[in-house]
């Protein structure tokens, strides 16, 4: 749970300084930050996973986590926008797993499963 609300404050952070990077076309700083954030990430959705509590009846956490890679997705789309064509392949693999990521979430919110893994199995 406490992960999870770091990880939301702190990817806002990184989010912002990969913006920098990406803006300054610095693609491989840019890439090393993505892959930092996608780390972090994925620690604080298998801490939540690994938990075992059921997300409907105690949603913190899970919230917080999905509430910020629901604006992280647009941000990553947008910083994909910035970088030329053939660079873009690490920014669209985030999107997706993101994306997967966040409809775990939301299944495990919505039926109040213990399991959260999204059906892709990440």
């Amino acid at each position: 749970m406490e992960r999870a609300k770091l990880t939301a404050k702190l990817g806002d952070a990184m989010l912002k300084q990969m913006a920098v990077e990406y803006k300054a076309k610095e693609y491989e700083a840019g890439d090393r930050l993505l892959g930092e954030y996608l780390e972090s990430v994925r620690a604080a959705y298998r801490g939540l996973r690994d938990s075992g509590r059921n997300a409907r009846k105690k949603p913190a956490g899970f919230k917080d986590l999905e509430i910020h890679l629901r604006k992280s997705a647009r941000v990553l789309e947008d910083l994909s926008k910035l970088v030329p064509f053939e660079e873009r392949q690490p920014l669209q693999q985030a999107v997706e797993e993101v994306a997967e990521i966040r409809t775990g979430l939301l299944e495990a919110l919505m039926s109040g499963s213990k399991d959260t893994a999204p059906r892709s199995g990440i």
